[in-house]
């Protein structure tokens, strides 16, 4: 607060004289009291801080759910189509697609297992044929679960009828192919599938109880 000086008021003293007569009267104006006159100026009101109320927003990070029915639902869809490619490759081993097919669907010791099979067909020069009678087929008997709960790892029990016919290519005396394997099998495997950038591979498995018979075995499993 800022206080003004003080003013001072003071009358001034004024004496007159009347020149020629003896009963002069001095006049006399009397002084006043010094009067002190303060002026007190109140300061204007603080300035009352302002307060900002920022309201912050807290964003939750979305919550994922693993919708577990379909991820195992797809990794005994991946099986089923690694079965029908594994088949495929043997029945047209020049294709030169088949690697790249094969490693699609398959991964480990079986990824290993089915490009050695691939290997041994092209170098005895074989080829497998349909058996359009009893064709081999693959069913799922136990379903799909997470290994330890792990979701990207999972093992299913299925039975594998395999009836393919395997020719080695223009041996016969006929020049035509030559038949050198026909024994159906129907087999019970534990697969194991391993989950990787969202497909679904086909890694190792485990082998069963084996029925070698024509008939197959799988669909009264």
């Amino acid at each position: 607060m800022r206080r003004a000086l003080p003013m001072l008021v003071t009358a001034t003293l004024v004496a007159g004289a009347c020149s020629g007569s003896d009963d002069a009267a001095d006049t006399t104006v009397p002084v006043p009291d010094t009067v002190a006159e303060t002026t007190t100026t109140e300061a204007p009101p603080a300035t009352e801080a302002l307060t900002t109320v920022v309201e912050t927003t807290t964003t939750e990070a979305p919550t994922t759910t693993v919708d577990e029915a379909a991820l195992l639902a797809d990794a005994e869809a991946a099986y089923l189509e690694a079965f029908e490619v594994g088949k495929e490759v043997l029945r047209n081993p020049d294709n030169p697609d088949n690697e790249q097919r094969i490693s699609e669907l398959y991964i480990g010791p079986n990824l290993d297992g089915v490009l050695e099979d691939l290997r041994r067909t092209v170098d005895g020069d074989f080829v497998a044929f349909v058996n359009d009678d009893n064709p081999s087929f693959a069913t799922v008997v136990e379903p799909a679960e997470f290994v330890d709960d792990n979701p990207t790892e999972a093992r299913l029990t299925v039975c594998e009828f395999n009836s393919d016919r395997i020719y080695e290519v223009g041996t016969a005396p006929d020049g035509s192919n030559s038949l050198v394997r026909d024994d159906p099998v129907s087999i019970l495997i534990t697969v194991r599938m391993q989950l990787v950038e969202g497909q679904w591979k086909t890694s190792s498995g485990t082998r069963g109880e084996e029925i070698r018979d024509e008939i197959e075995r799988c669909s009264s499993t």
